[in-house]
C-alpha cells in the first residue's frame, strides 16, 4: 500500500523514505507508545528540514504545492501504518496480561478446589473409620445386602459367624459361605 501510493504520489522512482517503515514497526513492536510516537516525530522532522532546506532531490523540479503535497501523503501513510500497527500490539501485549491474570486466578481456585477436596475425603475417611469401628465393636451381628443378596456392609462379628474376614464376605452371598441351602433362603 505504501508503495502503491509513493508510486502514484511520486511517479519517479521507488522512494527510500518508505524504508523507513521497518524501523518504525520495530519501534513499535519492540517500545511503547511514547517511543513510536518520537520516532515519528524525529522521522517527520527529519523530512520537514530536508524539505525546507532543499536537500531532498526528488522534489527539487516539483512544484511548491505538489512537494508539500507529496510530503503530507509521506506522512500520512507513515504516522496511519505505525501508529496502528503500535495500537494492535499494545491490545495484544493487554489481552496477554489479562489472559495471564485469569490463568492464575484459576489456578489459585484450582488449588483451593483441590485442598477443600482434599479435606472432605480426609474428614469422610475419617467418619469411615469411626462408622466401621462403632459396627466392628457391636457383639450383635450387623450386615446389608443388596437387592441381588450380596452383602455391602458387614461387621466383625458376621465374619467370625463365618469364619473368615470382612473383605473377604463383602460381594457375596450367604450361599458363597453356606452349604445349607434351606438356611440361605430364611
Amino acid at each position: 500500500c505504501a508503495i502503491a501510493l509513493d508510486h502514484i504520489t511520486f511517479a519517479q522512482t521507488l522512494s527510500l523514505e518508505y524504508f523507513l517503515l521497518p524501523l518504525l514497526a520495530w519501534i513499535a513492536y519492540r517500545f511503547n507508545r511514547q517511543a513510536v510516537t518520537l520516532s515519528i516525530a524525529v522521522v517527520s522532522a527529519i523530512a520537514i528540514g530536508e524539505i525546507v532546506t532543499g536537500m531532498v532531490n526528488r522534489f527539487e523540479n516539483a512544484a511548491t504545492n505538489h512537494t508539500l503535497t507529496s510530503f503530507q501523503l509521506f506522512l500520512c501513510v507513515i504516522i496511519l501504518t505505525i501508529l496502528t500497527f503500535s495500537t494492535v500490539l499494545y491490545e495484544r501485549t493487554k489481552a496477554q496480561f489479562q489472559l495471564k491474570q485469569y490463568n492464575q486466578k484459576l489456578e489459585q481456585q484450582v488449588k483451593n478446589r483441590t485442598l477443600s477436596l482434599q479435606e472432605s475425603e480426609t474428614a469422610l475417611q475419617k467418619q469411615k473409620a469411626f462408622l466401621r469401628q462403632v459396627i466392628d465393636t457391636n457383639p450383635n451381628v450387623i450386615f446389608v445386602k443388596d437387592a441381588q443378596g450380596h452383602f455391602i456392609l458387614v461387621n466383625q462379628a458376621l465374619a467370625r459367624v463365618y469364619e473368615t474376614s470382612i473383605e473377604n464376605l463383602i460381594g457375596k452371598t450367604d450361599a458363597d459361605f453356606n452349604p445349607n441351602a434351606r438356611e440361605v433362603e430364611q
